[in-house]
């Protein structure tokens, strides 16, 4: 048994109700300098009952004034939008807690939370008891995402289906076009894919130039706030398969239907409305003969590309980094490409070097080589037993600057910006996202090399406890809850 340090803190902590932050500019913000690449991933908001949890923002242009918002654990398009990219809020960004980033901009399109795609003849109303984490085994699974020359491909299944999907924006002549590209393998019976928000009252209708033109591919969407989309729907020919526009609860649909096992490919192009000559600029876009044809997302997947950048790519960093220490530390340099990486480790008395699967089994106590693809180097450390509490501090009394700690009555833990408060059971610390507890004492020993505990009880003003202290027999106990 691994005998390990404690080190417990009896913290009841009161976090207030998140106040109104300021959009800091690219200026006086890092992190709105900082290069994200083509997605960002986090928590974001399109309106506040319109969240995705697990999202996934991709700028369709450079300049990111063009986005779609795609949710991976609900498989649904959130919001395409035109605007300023993702407003950086939240505790990654500019630290406050209880907030998040959001769109930055107005929506085009949205679509309401819940499961963005069903089999045919399901509900898309939500099937989880609780409206967090992935949708219910068998309701859809995500798979991953690829960059490649073309843009962003996702990837995930329904049942036995997979599915391919790529958002495009394309420009024509005083014309917009957002495209959605859907590649369905594997599907025996249909899919719905929802498409945007329609309230009662949308009308779906052909659209037409001149009085007995009709376009089958092509439709009119009317929106109870007045406002028109132009919708072209291609798919693959075929005698078994099919897809057609629809509208049901509450929202325009795509049902993909398949009685065998060819592949289908969809391709949905969606415009503003305004106006006859609006259609003709669609169409010029639409019917351009680089985009007729369908694409075969799913060989792409896993296929990689052609190199991006030119550059060589050259790993660096450090190793042994302890911070606010002047001990030196390993830097490492790995070139792309390179095959064996050799490491020298400077091992602390009673340490020793073993090999692990991935899975977690150990593979080796004798170290020569082995693939980083499928094993882990792992330094343990000497057991050692000293199970007294080290330091703790009830938070029910101020003295000033400083709290007293239980263990020794020393006043060694050091309020930078908390304020004093009446808690849930009495006085308690307020920390407002970027106030500081600081323990005065921790030169005394290393957290690098031993193993910690840290008990506490965590509580906001509303929704209860985040996390509690360890048994409640004592302040420590061996195989008492840990965070």
């Amino acid at each position: 048994m691994t005998q390990i340090f404690p080190l417990v803190a009896l913290v009841m902590i009161f976090l207030p109700v998140p106040a109104v932050f300021e959009n800091l500019s690219a200026q006086d913000a890092p992190w709105e300098a900082m290069d994200y690449g083509p997605f960002l991933s986090a928590a974001i908001e399109v309106t506040p009952d319109n969240i995705a949890c697990k999202g996934v923002a991709i700028p369709l242009t450079e300049d990111g004034s063009r986005a779609v918002l795609f949710d991976t654990a609900e498989l649904r398009w959130a919001a395409g939008w035109e605007g300023e990219f993702v407003e950086l809020r939240g505790i990654v960004y500019d630290g406050p807690h209880g907030t998040w980033p959001r769109i930055s901009g107005d929506p085009i399109w949205t679509n309401p939370p819940g499961p963005g795609v069903v089999a045919q003849g399901q509900s898309f109303s939500d099937p989880r008891k609780v409206p967090y984490g992935p949708l219910p085994k068998g309701s859809g699974r995500w798979k991953g995402l690829q960059r490649d020359l073309s843009g962003i491909l996702l990837h995930y299944s329904i049942g036995a289906a997979d599915v391919f999907e790529r958002p495009l924006l394309l420009k024509g002549q005083e014309i917009e076009v957002w495209k959605r590209s859907i590649h369905c393998k594997n599907l025996k019976g249909g899919l719905q894919f929802s498409v945007m928000e329609a309230e009662e009252g949308a009308n779906l209708s052909a659209v037409r130039i001149l009085p007995n033109e009709v376009v089958k591919s092509e439709s009119l969407l009317e929106l109870p706030d007045g406002s028109k989309f132009l919708l072209d729907l291609k798919t693959s020919k075929s005698s078994m398969s099919s897809a057609k526009l629809v509208l049901n609860s509450g929202r325009l649909i795509i049902e993909v239907t398949s009685t065998g096992d060819e592949e289908i490919y969809s391709h949905l192009h969606l415009a503003k409305f305004e106006g006859p000559d609006s259609i003709k600029r669609f169409r010029s876009v639409v019917n351009r003969r680089y985009f007729r044809d369908p694409s075969p997302l799913g060989e792409i997947w896993g296929q990689g590309s052609k190199a991006i950048y030119g550059e060589e790519i050259i790993l660096a960093g450090e190793l042994a980094v302890i911070s606010d220490s002047e001990e030196d530390s390993e830097y490492i340099v790995i070139p792309a490409g390179a095959e064996v990486v050799t490491r020298d480790l400077d091992l602390l008395s009673g340490e020793k070097v073993s090999l692990y699967g991935k899975e977690g089994s150990n593979l080796s106590d004798e170290i020569t080589d082995s693939s980083t693809e499928k094993s882990v180097l792992v330094i343990q450390g000497q057991s050692k037993s000293n199970m007294k509490l080290i330091a703790g501090w009830n938070c029910d009394e101020s003295s000033g600057e400083f709290m007293e700690n239980i263990v020794d009555s020393e006043n060694d833990l050091k309020l930078e910006g908390v304020t004093w408060r009446r808690g849930i059971r009495g006085r308690a610390l307020d920390f407002d996202g970027t106030s500081r507890a600081i323990w005065t004492r921790h030169d005394n020993f290393e957290f690098y090399t031993h193993g910690l505990t840290f008990a506490a009880w965590v509580c906001t003003t509303k929704d209860g406890s985040i996390f509690s202290q360890t048994r409640s027999d004592e302040p420590w106990m061996e195989g008492g809850k840990a965070f």
